[in-house]
């Protein structure tokens, strides 16, 4: 309700008709709906909000449609009015799901007050409560039409504009608002057919009635479409099972109770002073206007006997206060305050009773007069500042709530501070303080408040969190008394049946089904309160087989735990007959549920069990059927550490030689697998069953392909909670495809782990199930696939992700990781480097180690890398020339071919036996040099993709290993180049005549040696000596060398003189040795100022001359000059 004085010439107030009619209001206006003396009562309190707020205040409170005419009387008959109405059945839902949701979201601790099951004793009071509201306001509203605004909220919430509508009809100069305040997304377009189920057709029609009429007085002219009626798609089962769940709620605790039923026994006549005190002070707490009569002849005997104590009068004020009797709670309060010794608080008292009759200076008064009177008093600290916040004095009472504060931290002191601050600075300023105090004090009524005020502002999550909290507070003890009390109500068997239906849909607005059903199915046997793990099984008429899988998921058969941390829970399906904890005296930790609804699909029953695990880590066996192997619980629990969100999955397994679908068609039955069982004793080493089962279909590749479920995943609760468990909508028999929807899920989910426990398993025993062993026509792969599909929009494929694997060895399991890891090879995936890369890798080993290669393709034939063509002659001779002719004979020299044409993939085997000194001389070249050396060739071939053909490499520094690669390649063939050595020395240095590498610090080291010098001395000598003497050190080791082979058969020399001046000949005579017939035509490019030709004699040409002489006369060059 809005009024505002326009122009100060009318009153105007506004009424909404909001789609929910609370019942909450400021606590004095209560007395207000009651004649007689209402129209004073509005008066005084117009006036008082007049005081406060000015020209314009709020005051929302359906119940004022009751009392329209006397709100036109207090304001003088100038008011105007905006009647908003909504469609019955929305209000009648809007009642109904706020009373439900008051009893499940505010669970009491002790007895629910009558008042909170009052409303379900009529099933009809929502709607006949409507009825009423709607008459007194159609008889208003057609009495003073001219003073009345009549509107939908449908058109409201359409967009039709509330300012446009006032400038139409009563002319007022208002604007129309930017933005909207109401929300579209709060707007319900259909009702719960159980509000059309639980009243009578005469009372809709004349529901109906009244809504037609409203219809006629609507001013846009527009007709609200009606509601639609629908049928809950949520579980219906629920609320037949939670009313007949409350029937059978104990009544012992009736018999019990104390069969008075007033609030004092006995009777008052021998009643001392002392006694009646006493009496009056231990149940004041318990004073209502319900109970004050009560409360007065205790009062009243008090006041006539003990006329000089207070506490009598104090009383009849009390009792006369809460029932609106305000003149003679005035009358008591200050005869009691009169009294000598009369305390403070009756002060405080009398500011209580003109604050309900608006007189709030009067308040401010007598609540700071208690103040002074007693300072340390936190209540009268507490009720100045909240006078100051009603006076519309935020910072005063800010003021007055920080002085509180001073003395008393409380919770409740901070939330009055917050509520002044929201006044002052606004929402968000209190939002921070708040988030601040929870931080602080954590406390649960700052929570509330929280909560609240976030979804008040529509922060983002605001409604989520608030149901989390709602989540958190909800548990089996507060469940359970809250229907022992609904059963103790004595509500009528209608009601019950109504109150449930509101109720389920209350509980599952927060709460998973399975959530909601773990709060209120019964369980049988005990568990730890604190398990490190849980495991849900779910059976169905296994008698035979449960004993078994029972056993192996508790210790000792699960190794390296202790029983009190296996937590087992058993939730049976349905079966003939209901397994109970005395049919497994020897199972510790196990409690057991029975599913309380009939269903061919386990897949509701094992969420059932997921809902009431204990344990941070819950493995599910959605058959119960299954077998565990001996480590998975403690390889379970090594697993989740790996990982902030694992999932951890086992491979599954069929006892029996094959998979059970084929098995069971050859002879394979229980009675067998008992047989092969009782042979293995299982119980004394159950790694044993990996001897007698095989693979099963999901799991057919083994360890270390992907596979399509795990019979056994175990998932921190967090992990099911975000995947909501199984999804229900697989309603196949059987579930169908349910688990492994699961699992897919699981491992495709964003930031998920997926670990595979090596070497562990499950089992499965034969027993008639859907999926393994039983055939049926409504349980087939097509129909699983079928169903799949709809639900996901496309067809089922195992999940891709890679896992970690975590496990031990174990010798039972040996034969199917082997068979693991074949299938592993057979299916080869991008992971694995391909045969390039492994060469590649070999590239790198050969250019530094002697090590074993990578495997790699099918090895090259032995004749075909037993022949290359080793083009050698000194550095600097020219070799380049010979490379490129050879090129263009189409001799493959290697992949990686410098600028100088030298065949760079032998620089490091043939490197390594140069520095090194590898020599068959020296006794050091030893087969791990041949191997490498041939390694080098096969792994050079295979990358060039080799397969026919001539093939060698051109590396200078070979001459200097030429009898240790003839040995390495036995057919090989040479092609030596040779230079005169003047022309070597004074050119450049190369490589093997420098001490600025391991090569030429070791080869020159070698060749003065050679000559009888000392190998220091070469540290002394100019490069032109040290070129010559490298070069007559070579050339003498090559030519003692070659001259062993047959000449024109083994070796060819060519002297780079003759490439220059006739390359041609060259070329022809090089095809003749290599067997080679082709008119094939050089390339060559003869740089002049490359060949540094030396043809005349000099002093340095003398001295290279006088070092060389003899092995250049060997090899056919003469001193220049001569």
């Amino acid at each position: 309700m809005v009024t505002s004085k326009m122009k100060r010439q009318c009153a105007c107030m506004i009424i909404f008709w909001l789609a929910v009619m609370q019942t909450g209001c400021m606590p004095a206006l209560t007395l207000l709906l009651s004649p007689p003396g209402s129209v004073e009562a509005l008066k005084r309190y117009i006036a008082a909000r007049n005081r406060v707020s000015g020209d314009a205040w709020l005051m929302k409170d359906p119940r004022a449609t009751l009392m329209l005419e006397a709100w036109q009387e207090a304001l003088g008959g100038s008011a105007h009015f905006v009647l908003i109405y909504r469609h019955w059945s929305y209000c009648v839902q809007s009642l109904l799901k706020r009373h439900a949701q008051d009893l499940v979201y505010c669970p009491p601790s002790d007895d629910l007050p009558e008042s909170a099951l009052a409303f379900w004793n009529d099933v009809t009071l929502a709607a006949r409560m409507w009825l009423s509201y709607n008459h007194h306001l159609l008889a208003f509203a057609e009495a003073h039409p001219a003073a009345c605004l009549v509107v939908s909220q449908h058109d409201l919430m359409q967009g039709v504009q509330l300012p446009s509508l006032l400038r139409d009809k009563f002319g007022w100069q208002v604007t129309d608002a930017e933005e909207s305040c109401l929300n579209p997304d709060y707007v319900e377009s259909s009702v719960d057919a159980d509000v059309w189920d639980m009243l009578p057709d005469d009372l809709v029609q004349s529901l109906n009635a009244v809504f037609a009429r409203l219809e006629a007085l609507n001013h846009t002219g527009f007709k609200a479409p009606l509601p639609e009626a629908v049928t809950d798609r949520r579980p219906s089962d629920f609320p037949g099972y939670l009313a007949t769940f409350i029937s059978d709620r104990s009544l012992a605790q009736v018999a019990e109770r104390d069969a008075t039923t007033g609030i004092f026994s006995g009777s008052t006549e021998s009643m001392t002073l002392d006694d009646m005190v006493n009496t009056l002070n231990e149940h004041g707490d318990a004073l209502s206007a319900d109970n004050a009569d009560q409360f007065i002849p205790v009062a009243a005997k008090l006041a006539k006997e003990y006329e000089f104590h207070f506490t009598g009068h104090e009383w009849l004020g009390r009792c006369a206060l809460i029932k609106g009797n305000y003149d003679e709670a005035e009358v008591h309060f200050l005869r009691a305050i009169s009294i000598n010794r009369s305390p403070p608080y009756l002060k405080m008292l009398l500011g209580d009773l003109y604050c309900a009759k608006f007189g709030y200076e009067q308040a401010a008064q007598y609540y700071r007069s208690a103040y002074e009177l007693n300072p340390k008093n936190i209540t009268f600290t507490m009720k100045v500042a909240d006078m100051a916040l009603l006076n519309g004095q935020p910072q005063k009472a800010l003021n007055w709530y920080a002085r509180a504060l001073e003395t008393d931290h409380s919770e409740w002191v901070h939330l009055h501070y917050c509520c002044a601050l929201s006044q002052l600075e606004g929402k968000e300023a209190a939002l921070n303080y708040l988030k601040k105090l929870h931080l602080k004090n954590r406390g649960e009524r700052t929570l509330k408040a929280l909560l609240t005020l976030q979804m008040e502002l529509r922060k983002p999550g605001s409604v989520a969190a608030y149901y989390q909290y709602i989540r958190s507070h909800l548990s089996r003890d507060s469940v359970s008394a809250l229907m022992t009390q609904i059963s103790e109500s004595g509500l009528p068997e209608k009601a019950t049946r109504h109150l449930c239906h509101w109720i389920t849909k209350a509980f599952l607005k927060v709460l998973t089904p399975s959530d909601f059903l773990a709060l209120i199915v019964p369980v049988k046997g005990q568990s730890a309160e604190k398990p490190a793990v849980t495991a849900v099984v779910v059976s169905y008429n296994m008698t035979r087989e449960l004993p078994r899988t029972l056993q192996t998921l508790q210790a000792p058969y699960q190794l390296g735990i202790n029983t009190g941390d296996i937590e087992i829970i058993l939730v049976d399906n349905g079966s003939e007959k209901t397994p109970a904890p005395e049919d497994f005296p020897d199972i510790h930790n196990l409690r057991i549920v029975s599913f309380p609804f009939k269903t061919h699909s386990p897949v509701q029953a094992l969420n059932l069990g997921l809902s009431l695990a204990r344990s941070d880590l819950i493995g599910a066996f959605i058959d119960g059927a299954r077998m565990a192997s001996p480590g998975m619980m403690q390889n379970a629990l090594r697993a989740v550490r790996l990982s902030d969100n694992p999932v951890i999955a086992t491979l599954g397994f069929h006892l029996g030689p094959e998979v059970q679908m084929q098995s069971v068609q050859k002879g394979y039955n229980q009675r067998v697998e008992d047989a092969l069982l009782q042979q293995i004793n299982w119980q004394e080493d159950g790694y044993r069953l990996f001897s007698i089962s095989a693979l099963a279909g999901s799991s057919a590749n083994g360890f270390f392909q992907p596979i399509a479920e795990s019979n056994a995943l175990f998932m921190p609760k967090k992990l099911w909670n975000t995947l909501g468990g199984l999804d229900e909508n697989f309603v196949t028999p059987g579930g169908g495809l349910a688990n492994l929807d699961l699992y897919r899920r699981a491992c495709e989910y964003p930031g998920n782990e997926l670990i595979i426990l090596l070497g562990e398993g499950t089992f499965h025993q034969v027993h008639g199930g859907v999926a393994t062993n039983l055939q049926r026509e409504d349980a087939t792969p097509d129909i699983f696939g079928r169903e799949y599909y709809l639900l996901r929009g496309e067809a089922f494929s195992p999940p891709q992700t890679e896992p970690l694997y975590l496990g031990r060895y174990v010798p039972a399991a040996a034969p199917a990781m082997q068979f693991s890891l074949s299938k592993a090879a057979e299916n080869k995936t991008d992971s694995q480097p391909d045969n390039a890369t492994r060469l590649n890798l070999n590239r790198t080993l050969l250019n530094s180690t002697y090590c074993p290669l990578f495997t790699d393709a099918v090895p090259l034939a032995s004749d075909m890398i037993d022949a290359p063509v080793i083009i050698t002659g000194r550095g600097g001779s020219g070799t380049r020339l010979l490379s490129q002719l050879m090129q263009d004979m189409d001799i493959f020299l290697g992949n990686d071919i410098n600028k100088t044409e030298d065949s760079v993939e032998w620089l490091g085997p043939v490197y390594d036996m140069v520095i090194h000194r590898i020599r068959i001389e020296n006794d050091n070249f030893e087969q791990k040099h041949i191997d490498r050396l041939r390694r080098n060739a096969e792994n050079i071939l295979k990358k060039g993709g080799f397969e026919n053909g001539l093939w060698g490499f051109k590396l200078p520094e070979t001459i200097l290993c030429l009898p240790e690669l003839k040995k390495a390649f036995p057919k090989a063939r040479f092609i030596h180049l040779t230079r005169h050595p003047v022309s070597v020395s004074l050119r450049r240095t190369h490589l093997t005549s420098r001490l600025d590498n391991s090569v030429g610090k070791a080869v020159l080291e070698d060749a003065y040696k050679f000559i009888g010098k000392d190998p220091a001395s070469c540290q002394n000598e100019v490069d032109e000596v040290n070129n010559s003497v490298s070069w007559n050190y070579q050339l003498s080791k090559a030519m003692t060398f070659l001259s062993e082979l047959e000449d024109g058969k083994d070796v060819i020399q060519v002297k780079y003189e003759d490439i220059r001046t006739c390359p041609d000949q060259v070329l022809s005579s090089l095809c003749r040795f290599l067997g080679l017939k082709g008119d094939f035509q050089h390339s060559l490019k003869i740089d002049d100022e490359r060949a540094n030709l030396v043809t005349e004699p000099g002093p340095m040409g003398d001295i290279a001359w006088s070092i060389c002489q003899d092995v250049a006369t060997r090899v056919g060059y003469q001193k220049l000059g001569s």
